[in-house]
C-alpha cells in the first residue's frame, strides 16, 4: 500500500497498516485527557461503546476525534453518520467533526468538500478510498425516514436519552451498522431509568458482553477547577446534579418533593404584613370548576409564604377583586402569574385594579425549570412554609406531586384525578426568591464530602492510571487490536 503525503509523516505504521491513534489525534489538534481516553480505548475493545456523559466532561470532542479516526482507516468506501434527537444538537459533533477533519488537510483543503447544507462531508481516507460523514437527526419532521437504506461503519449517537422512541434505534438506527460489521458510539447525558440507552449500559456492564458501557462524571475533566464544580453542585437540585453532572441514572417515577423535606419546611405561622416589608405572590387562575389560588410570600429576612388563598366557582370579576384587595393589603405587592393560558385574558382587569403583574409563560422546559428552582430552595432549607394545619391541601399536593416525563423534559403532575393549583401557584411565587448561592443550611462543602464527585482530583477513582492500556487492563482480559499503550 503506498504511504499518504507529506501531512501523514508523523503518523505511526502498525503491521497492519493501522495509524496508533494517539499520533493521529495530534493530526487533529486533539489531546484528550485520561477519562476521554477511557471511550477511545474501549471502542477498540468493543463495537458498541454506550459512554454516560456528566455535562462539560468533553465527551463531543472525543466523539468527534473518534469519528474522524475511524473514517481515515483505510478503506475502499467508508460512510459516518452523526445523529442526534434534533438538527442543532447534531450540528455539535458535527461542527467538531468539520474542524478536526480542515485541520488535517490544512496543507491540502481541496481534498476536503463540505455540503454544509446537505450535512455531508467527503475525503479521501488513509488507504486512498472516499470516505463520507453525514449529519442526521431523529426528529420526526427531519429525520425519520431518512435514517434507513445506508450501511454505515461508524455511528456516533449524541444525547441517545432524549431520542422519543426506542423503536428509532432498535428498528432504523442499529440496523445500519450490520452490514459492515460497524462500531457505535453512544453518548449521552442520563434521563430516567427506562428506554434503550439505560437498557444498553446496564447490558454493558456485564463483562461478558457484547457491549462496553462507561459512566464518566463530570468531575473526571481536569480542566476545570475544582471549585467549579462546588459551585455548581451549591447552585442546582441534588437530583439535577446526580444527573446532569455525576452522570447517574435517577428514576423519573416517584414524588417531586421529598416529603421529610416539605415537612421540614413546614414550620412557619401565616402573617400579617409588617409595615416596610416586601411581599410578592404567585396566582393560578383558574375557571369553571378548578381552583384559585393565590399565595403571597415574604422575601425577606428569610423567604416565608405568609398568606393562602383559594377560591372555587367565584365569578371571574370578583376573583380578580379579592386576589387584588390581598395583594393591595400586603403592601402592593405583585404578582406572578401565567401568561400562557386562561389566565392571560384577564389581566387587563389586574391592571384596572392597580396590580403588578409579572408574566409566567408556561412550557414544559420553563415548568422544568421552575421545578428545579423550588427544589433547589427546599433542600437547602431556604424558604418557610406554614405548619400542615394551618394549610393542610398546600402540604399535600406537594408531597403527591409527581414525576412525568415529556419529551426530553421530566416535568411534575398532580396524581390523577388530584388537583396541582397550590403547586403551580408555589412555583410561581417562588420566582420572586433568588436561587440558593451555598449559603443555605445544606452546605455545599458536606454535600461534597459525601459525594466524591465534587473535587477534580476524585477522577483518579475513575481511571486509575492516565492512558488506553489502564482502561482495558480490568476489562475481563480484553486487549486492544491497535495495541494501545505499547
Amino acid at each position: 500500500m503506498s504511504r499518504p503525503g507529506d501531512r501523514f509523516k508523523i503518523v505511526h505504521w502498525l503491521s497492519s497498516d493501522v495509524p496508533d491513534k494517539r499520533a493521529f489525534f495530534k493530526t487533529l489538534g486533539y489531546k484528550p485527557h485520561a477519562a476521554q481516553e477511557n471511550i477511545h480505548g474501549a471502542l477498540d475493545l468493543c463495537d458498541t461503546v454506550i459512554a454516560c456523559c456528566g455535562a462539560r466532561f468533553g465527551k463531543s470532542f472525543a466523539a468527534a476525534a473518534e469519528m474522524v479516526y475511524e473514517m481515515m482507516l483505510p478503506r475502499k468506501e467508508a460512510v459516518g453518520w452523526v445523529v442526534a434527537p434534533t438538527h442543532v444538537l447534531a450540528d455539535i459533533i458535527f461542527d467538531q467533526v468539520l474542524l478536526y477533519l480542515q485541520e488535517f488537510f490544512r496543507s491540502n483543503p481541496g481534498a476536503l468538500t463540505v455540503r454544509r447544507t446537505d450535512g455531508e462531508l467527503v475525503f479521501p481516507n488513509l488507504g486512498g478510498g472516499r470516505s463520507r460523514i453525514f449529519r442526521k437527526t431523529t426528529f420526526d419532521a427531519e429525520g425519520k425516514g431518512t435514517l434507513t437504506g445506508m450501511a454505515v461503519d461508524m455511528l456516533v449517537l449524541d444525547e441517545a436519552a432524549k431520542i422519543s422512541s426506542d423503536s428509532i434505534w432498535y428498528n432504523e438506527l442499529s440496523t445500519r451498522v450490520i452490514d459492515r460489521g460497524g462500531k457505535v458510539l453512544m453518548i449521552s447525558t442520563p434521563m430516567g431509568q427506562r428506554g434503550f440507552f439505560p437498557t444498553l449500559f446496564r447490558m454493558g456492564q456485564d463483562p461478558m458482553s457484547d457491549v462496553l458501557s462507561l459512566r464518566l462524571p463530570s468531575w473526571s475533566n481536569p480542566h476545570i477547577p475544582a471549585q467549579d464544580w462546588e459551585k455548581i453542585r451549591a447552585s442546582i437540585p441534588a437530583r439535577a446534579w446526580e444527573q446532569e453532572y455525576a452522570a447517574r441514572f435517577v428514576s423519573a417515577e416517584g414524588n417531586v418533593f421529598d416529603e421529610l423535606m416539605i415537612q421540614r419546611a413546614a414550620r412557619g405561622t401565616l402573617e400579617e404584613p409588617q409595615p416596610g416589608v416586601s411581599y410578592a405572590a404567585g396566582l393560578d387562575l383558574a375557571l369553571a370548576d378548578d381552583y384559585t389560588v393565590l399565595l403571597i410570600f415574604r422575601l425577606a429576612p428569610r423567604p416565608r409564604l405568609v398568606r393562602a388563598l383559594r377560591l372555587r366557582k367565584v365569578p371571574t370579576e370578583e376573583q380578580v377583586r379579592k386576589v387584588a384587595k390581598l395583594l393591595r393589603y400586603y403592601n402592593q405587592a405583585p404578582v406572578a402569574a401565567d401568561a400562557t393560558g386562561m389566565g392571560r385574558p384577564f389581566w387587563h382587569l389586574f391592571l384596572a385594579e392597580g396590580v403588578e403583574v409579572k408574566p409566567i409563560h408556561w412550557t414544559v422546559q420553563s415548568k422544568s425549570n421552575m421545578i428545579r428552582h423550588a427544589l433547589l430552595l427546599f433542600e437547602q432549607d431556604r424558604v418557610d412554609l406554614p405548619m400542615e394545619a394551618l394549610c393542610p391541601e398546600l402540604i399535600h399536593e406537594l408531597c403527591s406531586y409527581e414525576w412525568k416525563r415529556s419529551g426530553n423534559y421530566e416535568v411534575g403532575e398532580a396524581p390523577s384525578g388530584q388537583h396541582d393549583d397550590f403547586v403551580a401557584a408555589t412555583l410561581m411565587g417562588l420566582t420572586w426568591i433568588p436561587g440558593a448561592s451555598g449559603d443555605g443550611r445544606s452546605s455545599p462543602s458536606s454535600q461534597a464530602q459525601q459525594d466524591p464527585g465534587s473535587r477534580v482530583a476524585s477522577a483518579q477513582r475513575i481511571v486509575p492510571e492516565a492512558g488506553f492500556r489502564s482502561f482495558g487492563s480490568g476489562l475481563s482480559g480484553r486487549r486492544s487490536p491497535l495495541g494501545f499503550g505499547n
